[in-house]
């Protein structure tokens, strides 16, 4: 019996110990494996295809998610994990969508472990290419081209490209340079103009400026930056004035050039310049002085290279006057004047010399004017019985009646009989010379006392025929003796 139960204690131990064996022959000590990787080596794919890795066996989600690396030229890129097919489908989803035209590198260390603890043997490394169109935009053409120098001021710039654009990668990789204001109109997917909201500065030099941050829709750049240089302006051929002609006399005031004196233009001149070519009107408006100033006013023909300068209040006769026209004169592209125009006028045609008393006298004596040695004319005894006196006066020129009628006055200025005041009773004009010989006859004139005869001047005064007024007024002071 001792025996048996002995023999029965060594089975219990020797069946113990099979099972102990079992046991430890049914636990995972295998390394796990990488199956497949997508997407697979050298492999192009689109920006949004994500990146799996398959396992032979279920594995440790946060150690495995800790070997995992997805890196390119930029460094790490970030995204968040899913995992698929009882844990041994590693899905790694970026953030971001891939950049075209570069290249990633997935990477699985041997710190990824499998659920019982087993790691990998061989660390994976495996690269791709991101992007099926890789070819670079170009630019095929811009207008202005380069170096363009005559580049119309209300031009509108354009470029082509030789695919389709991102349009905000182009709006914002395109620099003018002085800036131009304006805006971006797309009239194909490969065409954009720029239409600046004012013309262009005239003769101003501009650059265009394309940068490599211009990019096709799969996000290739330009592979280097292109430029382009041009002028603004249609023409630069500068205006010159051809000819000031002063209707009245025929002379032309431009026939000599600039800094030159002409001689008898008329207080009643008008003047017809004429331009080599179409000029800026207002440019000319206040690009124009004339010195003394005159009240002018500026008529155009339609062409605008010619205008007809008329002065509605006439010149000022004996005044010389400046004409200048400064260089901002323009013409109708922008080119001003080479250089300022002047010449001067000197308003004494015959037509426009002021009249002038050339003499008074009674009973054929003449009377001496207020700038004689004689303060006043003595008359000798006064002999008229009804206090009447002739006078004969002349004009060097003929004159206007009526401004001498009301520009011819005799007054009293001192003596004994206080209470007269000398009138003018009567003019007569003289038959042979009508417009500039009279005879006047005054009133009221008594001995002793000192009267002054007066011819008035000035613009309000005595006129000639032409309208021109007499210079200055002219004064004669005389006086008759009492016949006591």
């Amino acid at each position: 019996m001792l025996m048996r139960l002995n023999s029965n204690r060594w089975i219990v131990r020797v069946m113990a110990c099979a099972a102990i064996a079992c046991a430890a022959c049914s636990q995972d000590v295998a390394p796990p494996a990488i199956e497949g990787v997508s997407p697979g080596h050298q492999a192009s794919v689109r920006a949004d295809a994500p990146v799996t890795v398959d396992f032979s066996e279920p594995m440790d989600r946060e150690r495995t998610e800790g070997a995992f690396s997805l890196t390119s030229s930029e460094g790490m890129v970030a995204g968040s994990f899913r995992w698929e097919n009882d844990d041994r489908r590693l899905v790694f989803l970026p953030e971001l969508p891939l950049a075209n035209g570069r290249y990633y590198t997935v990477r699985v260390t041997t710190a990824a472990r499998d659920r019982a603890g087993n790691a990998l043997t061989v660390e994976y490394l495996s690269s791709f290419l991101v992007g099926d169109d890789l070819a670079p935009p170009e630019v095929v053409s811009i207008s202005p081209e380069n170096l363009t120098r005559a580049f119309p001021l209300d031009g509108v710039i354009r470029i082509e490209f030789s695919e389709p654009m991102d349009r905000m990668s182009v709006e914002r990789g395109v620099r003018f340079t002085p800036s131009i204001p304006g805006t971006f109109v797309w009239t194909s997917d490969t065409v954009v103009e720029y239409r600046p909201f004012a013309p262009l500065v005239f003769a101003t030099d501009y650059q265009i400026t394309i940068s490599t941050a211009c990019t096709d829709l799969a996000g290739n750049g330009l592979l280097a930056t292109v430029e382009s240089f041009f002028t603004a302006g249609d023409e630069f051929e500068r205006p010159r004035i051809t000819s000031i002609v002063d209707m009245s006399s025929g002379t032309d005031l431009a026939e000599h050039g600039s800094f030159h004196e002409y001689n008898g233009i008329s207080h009643a001149a008008s003047l017809q310049v004429r331009f080599s070519e179409p000029v800026d009107r207002a440019s000319f408006r206040d690009a124009l002085s004339l010195s003394p100033s005159a009240e002018h006013q500026v008529e155009w023909n339609d062409a605008s290279d010619g205008c007809t300068i008329s002065f509605p209040r006439g010149l000022v006769s004996l005044q010389r006057y400046e004409l200048r026209v400064n260089r901002t004169l323009r013409d109708t592209a922008g080119n001003e004047m080479a250089e300022v125009f002047v010449v001067y006028a000197v308003i004494d045609a015959e037509t426009s010399r002021p009249p002038a008393v050339a003499g008074v006298w009674f009973m054929d004596a003449p009377l001496a004017d207020e700038v004689a040695d004689d303060y006043y004319n003595d008359l000798g005894v006064e002999f008229s019985s009804d206090s009447t006196y002739q006078f004969r006066v002349a004009f060097d020129r003929d004159v206007d009646r009526v401004s001498v009628h009301d520009g011819l006055f005799c007054s009293f200025v001192n003596g004994e009989q206080d209470d007269t005041s000398a009138i003018v009773r009567s003019y007569r004009w003289d038959a042979a010379l009508p417009y500039s010989v009279l005879t006047v006859t005054l009133g009221s004139i008594e001995g002793g006392n000192l009267y002054l005869l007066e011819f008035k001047g000035g613009e309000n005064g005595i006129r000639g025929v032409t309208g021109v007024p007499m210079a200055a007024t002219r004064r004669y002071f005389f006086k008759f003796n009492a016949d006591d």
